[in-house]
């Protein structure tokens, strides 16, 4: 019997998409059943750990794009066309500055606070989970005075990916 192995750590596995990580589980044998256990059979969704960002599908995304309304749309349009992938590969990335300077009517942070609103109340209803947030944000960078000057946000890799398909970018 050959004793050769492949190791893949557990961050590089979970960017994988799901079609890749179900392929995988197959072909080694192992049902998602068997690693979900219980909580899967009876329908629970896992509760997301505090810097877990969601992994929305597409099927999910358009559950979460919905009936918006055009300010929330063109965000999560501009989150994917003018993001990028972090500097540690882990999620996808982007500046509040980039979104408004591209949303129209937007001059300041505050005019896209109903955007947020909408995303984590949807997230939370899409995932069953009453902690969890679209957009893991990072503390916001101040000017000397004190005065808010940007903010990068972040989001899944997948969740990226779904969203860039449902836009088509």
């Amino acid at each position: 019997m050959n004793n050769s192995s492949i190791t893949i750590s557990l961050a590089l596995f979970n960017r994988f998409s799901i079609a890749t990580r179900k392929e995988i589980f197959q072909i080694i044998g192992i049902s998602l059943e068997q690693l979900e256990g219980d909580s899967a059979a009876k329908g629970h969704s896992k509760k997301l750990d505090d810097n877990e960002l969601p992994e929305l599908s597409m099927s999910q995304i358009r559950k979460l794009t919905d009936g918006v309304g055009g300010k929330v749309f063109a965000v999560l349009k501009s989150i994917v066309s003018r993001g990028a992938v972090s500097n540690d590969g882990v999620s996808f990335s982007f500046t509040m500055k980039d979104l408004i300077e591209s949303i129209e009517g937007a001059k300041r942070y505050n005019d896209l606070s109903g955007v947020w609103t909408v995303l984590t109340r949807r997230t939370r209803k899409i995932l069953d989970d009453s902690d969890a947030f679209l957009i893991r944000w990072d503390t916001p960078d101040l000017d000397a005075d004190g005065n808010y000057v940007d903010q990068v946000g972040h989001i899944s890799l997948l969740t990226s990916e779904s969203l860039k398909r449902f836009f088509s970018i």
